[in-house]
Parts: C-alpha cells; sequence; structure tokens
C-alpha cells in the first residue's frame, strides 16, 4: 500500500557571508496580466507568474499582473532574494509592476514606439542584470539595441548598451539613473549576453558574440563601471544572426563557458577568470548533438554534466571526461498526447535549489525539470510535466542568470582583494519513492567551494556524503542540519522536518494558515506562514465539484470570487499532495 507524506521547513540559521546573494531567487514566467483565456470553449489562466526560491524547495509559485501584456527576459532580486526590477527589453519595470522612473524605452531605434515593444524586445538572449560591484542599491542592465535585417521578423543587434538603476529611489520603488550607455557599436553583435564573476570575487565578466563568426567580444564591470577588454576569435562560427535560437551561458564555477545555435551546433571552452581569455575548444556539431540541434543548456550544480535540449529530445554529456561527445546519453523524449507539437524542450536553467527548469513553447502550464542533475543518465530524473504553473506560459526562452554566489579564486594572481571562498550552506530534500514513505533525499546545494559536507538527521544518524539519502524509522518532527566547510571557513544551516502523519496534528499548521474572511464575499484570502512543499489550495462548492485550484505563496493569497453563487462551499489546502487542512466558508452575495 502506497503511503504519503508531508515534510515542512523552517530555516534556524542565518547566513552571514556575502548576505546570501539571492539576486536569482525570483523567476517571472507566464504572460501579461491575470485572464482567462478562451479557447476551444474552454477557459484557461493567464497571466504572469511569480517563482520564488526565497523561503522554499520548490518555489512558491502565484499568478501576477506583469505590466503591460509582456514576457520577461531578465529580473533581478536584492541580496534578500526581494524583487527589484525586470525588463522586457523594451521597459524597465520596478517591484510593484510599474514602469521604474526614467525606465521608459531603452535600447532606442525602429521598434521602440511599436505595439509589439510592450510584449517583448527581438533580443532573445539580449539582456542581463548585475549587481554594481561594492553597492547594495545600485544594479546594472546590459542590452542590445535591433535593427530590421533582411525580412521581418529578423533582427540583428547593432549596439550594445547598458543602464543603471539605483533600487533605493523613490522609497524603494527605484530609478533609472542613466539610460542607454552606449558601451560597443561595432555592429553585428548576436542578440546572446551572458556573465561570470571576476576571479578576484567582485567584479564580472561580461560576453557576447559577434553574428555569423568564432568572435567573442569580452567587457568588464567593476567599480568604476563598464568598459571593453578584447576581442577573441576562438573555435568554431555560430551561424545564427537573428533572435533565436539557441542559448549562451556559463557553468557554476565560471570554467565552462557554452554557446548554442540549433543549425550549428554546441561549442564549449575553458574560461579564465582572471583574464577574461577562452581556450580549449571543443565543438560538437548540431546533426550529433541531436535531432533538431541544441535550444537550451545548462550544466549541473557540481559542474559535472551538460544537459542539452533539442526541442523535442533532451541529452546529457559528461564534461568531466575526454571524448564528451562518447559520454551522450538520452533522456527523454517529449510525450504530449495527442499532439506532440504542443510540447517542447526548450531553454534550460540551473535553479538556486539545483534543479534544472525547462520552458515548454506553445502555451503549456507546466515546465519540464531535472531533478537531480548531479547523476549520471537516466538516474538525474526527467520529468516532462514536472512544475505546474498557475499560467499558461508559452515564452520559448527562459530567465537569464549568471551564477550569483561565486567567489574568488583563492589563491590565484586575481585574488588580490583580500576575499574568501567563506562556504555557505544550503540544502534541499525530495520524496522519490512512495513506496517508501519515511525515506528522504537531501541534496546540497551550497555556494563558495566547500569541500565537505556533515549531515545531521535529527535522529541520531549522520552522514558525510554530498547527495544523501536517509530512511527514518518513525515519523516525528526532525530538525536536519548541514554543515558545509573547507579550508577557510563553516557554515550552518538547520531545518525542521515534519515527517509523516505528525504535520496534521501539529498545531503550528493550523496556527499559520488561515483562511478569511469568514463569511466572504467579492474575496477570500488564504495566509500561509509556513513553509510548505508545493502548497496549493482547493476550493469545492457545496456538492464536492472542484471549482478553484491555486498554487499559494508565502503571505496573504488573495482569491477573487466574484463570479461564484451566493452558498456554501469547502475548501483544503495540500502539501505534496497531502491534505495539511481543511474546512468550510459561507459566500453573502
Amino acid at each position: 500500500m502506497k503511503k504519503r507524506i508531508v515534510l515542512l521547513y523552517l530555516t534556524c540559521f542565518f547566513h552571514f557571508f556575502a548576505l546570501g546573494q539571492k539576486h536569482d531567487y525570483i523567476w517571472l514566467p507566464g504572460m501579461g496580466k491575470i485572464a482567462e483565456y478562451p479557447f476551444g470553449g474552454v477557459y484557461y489562466p493567464w497571466g504572469g507568474v511569480t517563482m520564488d526560491f526565497s523561503d522554499n524547495f520548490p518555489p512558491s509559485v502565484v499568478r501576477r499582473n506583469l505590466a503591460f501584456d509582456m514576457n520577461v527576459q531578465a529580473s533581478i532580486a536584492d541580496k534578500e532574494g526581494n524583487l527589484v526590477a525586470y525588463t522586457n527589453g523594451c521597459h524597465i519595470i520596478n517591484k510593484v509592476d510599474e514602469i521604474m522612473e526614467n525606465g521608459d524605452t531603452i535600447n532606442p531605434g525602429i521598434y521602440q514606439g511599436t505595439t509589439a515593444c510592450l510584449i517583448s524586445y527581438p533580443a532573445y538572449q539580449g539582456t542581463i542584470f548585475l549587481p554594481a560591484p561594492d553597492s547594495d542599491s545600485l544594479y546594472y542592465l546590459f542590452h542590445m539595441g535591433m535593427d530590421f535585417i533582411d525580412t521581418f521578423p529578423w533582427f540583428a543587434s547593432q549596439r550594445f548598451y547598458y543602464s543603471v538603476l539605483d533600487a533605493s529611489a523613490n522609497n524603494g520603488l527605484g530609478k533609472v539613473i542613466d539610460k542607454n550607455h552606449l558601451l560597443y557599436a561595432n555592429g553585428g553583435i548576436a542578440p546572446y549576453v551572458t556573465a561570470a564573476k571576476h576571479a578576484n570575487g567582485r567584479d564580472w565578466w561580461v560576453v557576447t558574440t559577434k553574428r555569423f563568426t568564432n568572435q567573442y567580444h569580452v567587457f568588464l564591470l567593476d567599480p568604476t563601471g563598464p568598459r571593453f577588454m578584447h576581442t577573441q576569435i576562438i573555435g568554431d562560427s555560430m551561424s545564427r544572426g537573428s533572435q533565436c535560437c539557441g542559448q549562451t551561458g556559463f557553468s557554476p564555477d565560471g570554467s565552462k563557458h557554452f554557446n548554442a545555435s540549433n543549425d550549428t551546433g554546441l561549442e564549449l571552452l575553458d574560461f579564465d577568470r582572471c583574464t577574461g581569455v577562452f581556450s580549449n575548444p571543443v565543438f560538437i556539431d548540431s546533426s550529433h548533438v541531436g535531432k533538431f540541434g541544441p535550444n537550451g543548456v545548462a550544466i549541473s550544480h557540481d559542474n559535472h554534466f551538460i544537459y542539452v535540449s533539442t526541442s523535442k529530445f533532451v541529452y546529457q554529456f559528461d564534461l568531466t571526461v575526454g571524448d564528451i561527445l562518447s559520454s551522450k546519453v538520452l533522456l527523454d523524449s517529449i510525450d504530449y498526447i495527442p499532439n506532440p507539437e504542443i510540447g517542447s524542450f526548450l531553454d534550460a536553467m540551473l535553479a538556486p535549489d539545483g534543479k534544472i527548469y525547462m520552458v515548454s513553447l506553445n502555451f503549456v502550464p507546466d515546465m519540464p525539470v531535472i531533478h537531480f542533475p548531479e547523476r549520471q543518465g537516466k538516474e538525474c530524473k526527467v520529468e516532462q510535466h514536472g512544475f505546474k504553473l498557475p499560467a499558461l506560459y508559452g515564452n520559448d526562452f527562459i530567465f537569464n542568470f549568471p551564477h550569483y554566489r561565486l567567489g574568488p579564486v583563492d589563491g590565484s594572481s586575481c585574488d588580490t582583494l583580500g576575499l574568501d571562498n567563506n562556504p555557505l550552506a544550503e540544502f534541499r530534500w525530495d520524496l522519490e519513492d512512495t513506496l517508501s514513505p519515511l525515506q528522504v533525499t537531501f541534496s546540497e546545494v551550497c555556494s563558495y567551494e566547500p569541500t565537505i559536507w556533515n549531515w545531521n538527521f535529527g535522529d541520531g544518524n549522520t552522514s558525510d556524503e554530498r547527495f544523501p539519502t536517509h530512511a527514518y524509522n518513525n515519523s516525528g518532527i526532525y530538525d536536519v542540519c548541514l554543515i558545509a566547510s573547507n579550508t577557510i571557513g563553516a557554515d550552518t544551516l538547520c531545518k525542521t522536518l515534519f515527517l509523516g502523519t505528525s504535520a496534521v496534528g501539529n498545531p503550528k499548521v493550523y496556527t499559520d494558515i488561515q483562511v478569511f474572511p469568514n463569511p466572504f464575499d467579492d474575496n477570500l484570502s488564504i495566509s500561509l506562514s509556513l513553509g510548505l512543499h508545493h502548497p496549493q489550495f482547493q476550493l469545492y462548492d457545496q456538492y464536492g465539484r472542484l471549482i478553484h485550484k491555486e498554487t499559494l505563496g508565502l503571505g496573504i493569497n488573495e482569491l477573487s470570487t466574484n463570479s461564484y453563487p451566493a452558498g456554501l462551499y469547502f475548501w483544503e489546502i495540500t502539501s505534496s499532495g497531502v491534505r495539511v487542512r481543511n474546512g468550510k466558508v459561507v459566500k453573502t452575495k
């Protein structure tokens, strides 16, 4: 008989080193404002989405009214994980979904002022936010100005800009203090930009490429601002010249750079974080990567495996072997029924929880997920419908985040600022086997180069494995602690684990989950101040029919009930599909 369990967690210790650097903890998929979209007689949820990793692994998810009807190309949070700004490539939007002061009309040119610019600028991976070195309030947005080439809708980047925003201005709503500052104007830049931390642990390398070539343009952002450093010709040319398709980025440790084009292939380069110089090119032709060529690329948290999506397929390659191509493993193929064209594996991003999330084109309500990217072969567990969204998502590009929690190269010639890789402990847990309801898989997702991991599972058992699996003997409440350390220092993080039926009877569940007011009229509020694993709210009418289902986030969740008639309703809140609280409410009008 299958049993199910509920696990909840609370953070017990604060991290002092780097104060978290949670700049990538807010993701904004979805599109536009909250609405219901009719298609074939069925109404589908529409609107933006907030994925918040700040308090939950997996992240909390709620629908959001994004500015305009836009797709988000890049976003940035502060070091504590609070949203600062986002952009569609045409405007910079603040944390309350309004155009930031002086944040209109970035990327001047022929595309600005068009209706389409309210949705998305045609620079595929052409924007990225970086925190200003030595500042807690200033942020840089690097962005590309596009012009038409050949025939619509193809565009080419001709200018590379940066803009600067001060998040502390306007009572925390922010202000753009330097806009459309021209950084590079020689033309022909492919609309792909990425970044990696300098070996000093403070500054940033920013990298773009020239269209149709193997020329890499390298810029440096330091406390004086950004500047062009050099152009390097290396490896094979990328054929892409338009805004689509492929992906570029760095490994979590910054030592590997990848550059993918679906009709050319995958280029892998070693990267020197001291000098900004590439070396040791490895090229895998598109036909050898897999059918349809590479679209999305991401590298595992431990820098061991690289994952490549090719629209209908997803593959794994081992970066530690001499012949990378020989390590290729087909992991999965699209299973959408009855029409396989509905979904796809497209761009990928390593998330703060150590999992890899992918976009699936053509407006589907979920994301494919690679749950254990550090595992070899199919043990990495690709799940095509792995993360449910409360709204349809139809963008073919996922978010453009660098690896913000990357420290200096200790002992290198560039380690000149006195910064150290003091470890920052973080971990998540997963339930892999419903037939073993007391077995929990733990995964470290620490930062700043720990080399030793010591686990205390709260029941008298310990482990020094990096990714341990532990079977508890009994349900109960356990304080699980991880100590991450290296020769420089150590950091401890503890989380409280509610295992088994004890979660349902625990008074904290009832204190920290509230549904109000009762009776209600036009709105119903759900207050959640307890970290639940994928919490969902279900509302049923008096006949037991499900009329509303929504993923909850921490804090107050507002549910509009205008369309529901007066009467008696029943509700329940679940975590990992298991009920943790339920009740009834009355609608008066």
